[in-house]
């Protein structure tokens, strides 16, 4: 595949959630969701209907208009969840999705991830500390060490 095939492979096959949320700060909520959806070609109009959707998934469409920097942890990390939901990935890749929220938040993190696998057949591949979430997973990797051998 050439960058651009990379790319959009990337797009519409893998959703990323970060520990540190990465929403686009000048972008209101409603706008950040819709990034991943503008990107793979979807018309405006019908991405704001999909990003509705997702954010009512989510418990997050009273914030629509709001902007990343007046939103909680909880808030902004839900937000991240619903866009990397856009375009319905196989694949989810999460660092440390619960590392910056409160316990409430982290349940609702940890209860949506488990559900996305369920419902949607995606694979969630997380790395995390949260014991939540490793009891949670059909599947553990355990690494407690790495070592770097010259």
């Amino acid at each position: 595949m050439n960058d651009a095939q990379v790319c959009d492979y990337r797009n519409k096959r893998i959703g990323y959630i970060f520990q540190t949320f990465n929403l686009i700060q000048q972008f209101n909520v409603r706008d950040n969701v819709a990034v991943p959806l503008l990107l793979s070609g979807m018309k405006k109009k019908e991405s704001y209907k999909k990003v509705e959707e997702l954010l009512e998934k989510v418990g997050m469409t009273n914030r629509m208009f709001e902007y990343p920097r007046t939103l909680s942890g909880g808030e902004q990390q839900r937000v991240a969840f619903a866009r990397a939901m856009a375009n319905s990935p196989d694949i989810i890749l999460a660092d440390e999705p619960t590392g910056n929220l409160d316990t409430r938040n982290g349940e609702i993190i940890v209860n949506l991830l488990m559900e996305t696998n369920k419902e949607y057949g995606t694979t969630v591949l997380c790395v995390s500390h949260d014991e939540r979430i490793i009891e949670k997973g059909q599947r553990t990797i355990l690494i407690e060490e790495i070592t770097c051998v010259e």
